[in-house]
């Protein structure tokens, strides 16, 4: 499993999501990573918006057996390409960073 959350109080969720964001930061730190998410984001990313700062911003939602992960995206380019924000979405939580 990618990562699991613990349902015990609201203050190790939150530690718990932070952490699962930065697990999906350094999982897509490698060139190889990111050419595999930039063409996840071509397929089946959901475009948000445009800026000056950040370029793109796509959502793209991960599903393994257990965990739906929804990440936020910004590139201009696949070398720019960064993981802004990350959320686990289940039926009873939807819980972001």
């Amino acid at each position: 499993m990618l990562f699991e959350i613990r349902q015990k109080n609201p203050n190790t969720i939150q530690e718990d999501v932070y952490k699962m964001l930065k697990i999906m930061q350094e999982k897509f730190k490698t060139n190889f990573m990111r050419r595999k998410l930039f063409n996840m984001l071509k397929k089946n990313g959901q475009y948000i918006r445009f800026n000056k700062e950040n370029g793109f911003h796509y959502n793209l939602i991960l599903e393994s057996e257990d965990n739906c992960i929804q990440i936020t995206v910004a590139f201009k380019d696949l070398s720019s390409l960064k993981i802004l924000s990350a959320a686990v979405i289940d039926n009873e939580t939807n819980i972001s960073a």
